[in-house]
């Protein structure tokens, strides 16, 4: 005591104090020790992100510095019950930036030697086989989250600033910095479920891996010129964007994701986040399918068709379009090597906030596939699509199926998955199969980040017509959602939706988020 009196009088604490303060560095990627943002300084680690090439190898993989994948913790397979991964609770600082080259995520044709097979013990089914472990459909496990607050904040964009709040308290700020627009304060109050907490957010998120908020939705044909229009709006958070698994895949095994990278890179340039939705499904008569087109000709990716494409079948004569080949063992492999691969090369990239899969409506199917096995696929998918990103949202879409949906839902929020959806019908809103999905999202808020998408004919459905406020408050009324994606309709977006956004303000939501800062 005496020593540290002394030290205290000659201003030697207060030095070594500073000392140690300087060596510090944040775990968050380009942060600073306070959560200010460390943009240009000498703490940041980040230099860029890499090309998206990623090749299979046979028998193993060419890793260029990505490190291995952290195993999944649950039984047979199953993720947790919260879908995290309590190995990677905060982003790692090496990775994925700087690196010019990806593997899939396994070995051999289908890579698969992400971890050993399924069993006891908590490890994960190798991604190339049909091994899921139990479906988990009855599990009654609760939802958690993590508790511990952090703070973030890089490039001008605000991260969500957390503070510790067990068991359903509204928790405090942490150290948070703020320099820039677009971002949001929380406080973590997870527990209750009952929403009465200010600053709260699902409990199956990472605060610092949580965007929410409005995005701007564009298709596969859109350059990084049409993200200009959101640009200099602090209104919206981001981009989502679809890119076809035919262009991600053009050969069996070697992926393409350079289209994802630029995208990626030139949003975190300016402040933006991107969600991506892997279209496997066109309901374009007129257009090829969207699977891969090594299937198109190979008949052990069929499911029962003509085979004038395999992999993909005619939805009807009337309605037109492909719909996936789901179920079929060889076609599920491949998608599953998919997902294993985008997360491996995109996983930790700090401005990627999640992933789509496609909705729950399937048509009929040429070999009648039975409605217990469409259930089973849908799951195996999102428990690879969760397994790969760990980090991330993954959202599944619902709105029809011919199994029960609201079952769905609790499996899929018991697995930390969050549901979306394609539309909002303001007239068909709690009516019907949409008027059960919407329920499912509203049910799901507190454990998952629910979703919904504002498709080309919501604005014009039924013989009405509805302005881009209207959709937006039944958004609100009835789902809640966390996240809303607009879709860039020529003389629609610009014209009403952006005026739209504008005077309604934040959603509720995120309103919530914002209030405990």
């Amino acid at each position: 005591m005496a020593d540290l009196r002394l030290l205290k009088r000659t201003g030697l604490a207060a030095v070594f104090t500073l000392l140690l303060a300087s060596c510090y560095k944040s775990p968050f990627t380009g942060e600073a020790a306070d959560g200010g943002s460390r943009e240009g300084s000498g703490n940041e680690t980040r230099v860029g992100i890499g090309a998206g090439t990623a090749v299979e190898q046979d028998g193993g993989r060419s890793d260029s510095g990505f490190g291995e994948p952290s195993p999944l913790s649950g039984l047979d397979g199953e993720l947790p019950a919260d879908g995290s991964d309590r190995s990677a609770e905060a982003p790692s600082s090496d990775g994925l930036h700087g690196t010019t080259t990806s593997s899939a995520a396994g070995g051999g044709e289908d890579g698969g030697d992400m971890t050993a097979p399924a069993g006891k013990g908590g490890e994960l089914a190798p991604a190339d086989t049909d091994e899921t472990g139990t479906d988990g459909a009855n599990s009654s496990t609760p939802v958690g989250g993590e508790d511990s607050g952090q703070s973030g904040g890089t490039k001008g964009q605000d991260s969500p600033k957390t503070g510790s709040g067990k068991n359903g308290d509204s928790g405090n700020p942490g150290n948070g910095g703020s320099s820039g627009g677009g971002g949001h304060s929380t406080g973590s109050g997870k527990g209750d479920g009952s929403g009465n907490s200010g600053g709260r957010y699902p409990s199956s998120v990472k605060s610092w891996q949580f965007h929410p908020g409005y995005y701007m939705s564009v298709g596969t044909t859109d350059s990084i010129l049409a993200f200009r229009v959101i640009e200099n709006n602090p209104n919206f958070i981001g981009v989502k964007k679809r890119y076809t698994w035919r262009a991600l895949e053009p050969q069996k095994g070697q992926y393409d994701f350079s289209e994802i990278v630029s995208d990626l890179k030139y949003l975190e340039s300016i402040g933006k986040h991107l969600w991506i939705s892997v279209n496997i499904t066109t309901f374009a008569a007129d257009s090829p399918p969207m699977v891969p087109s090594y299937m198109w000709n190979d008949s052990k990716y069929g499911c029962g068709d003509n085979g004038e494409f395999y992999g993909a079948y005619r939805r009807t004569l009337q309605e037109g379009g492909w719909l996936p080949c789901r179920g079929n063992s060889d076609f599920d492999k491949r998608f599953k090597a998919l997902m294993a691969a985008l997360g491996k090369r995109f996983n930790d990239e700090p401005y990627f906030e999640g992933l789509n899969l496609g909705e729950t409506s399937t048509g009929k199917r040429p070999d009648k596939l039975s409605a217990d096995k469409k259930l089973q696929v849908f799951k195996e998918y999102a428990l690879a699509a969760k397994r790969a990103f760990p980090n991330k949202t993954v959202m599944q879409m619902i709105n029809y199926a011919p199994f029960d949906l609201e079952a769905f839902g609790e499996w899929l929020a018991a697995h930390g998955i969050a549901t979306g959806g394609p539309d909002v019908h303001v007239r068909r809103a709690d009516t019907g199969s949409l008027g059960t999905a919407y329920a499912i999202h509203k049910k799901n808020h507190w454990k998952t980040p629910n979703g919904i998408d504002v498709q080309w004919d919501n604005w014009n459905n039924g013989g009405k017509t509805y302005t881009s406020l209207q959709l937006l408050e039944t958004a609100v009324e009835y789902i809640n959602p966390w996240y809303m994606f607009w879709t860039k309709k020529p003389g629609v977006f610009k014209e009403d939706v952006v005026p739209a956004v504008r005077k309604y303000g934040p959603l509720p939501a995120v309103r919530q988020l914002d209030s405990s800062g």
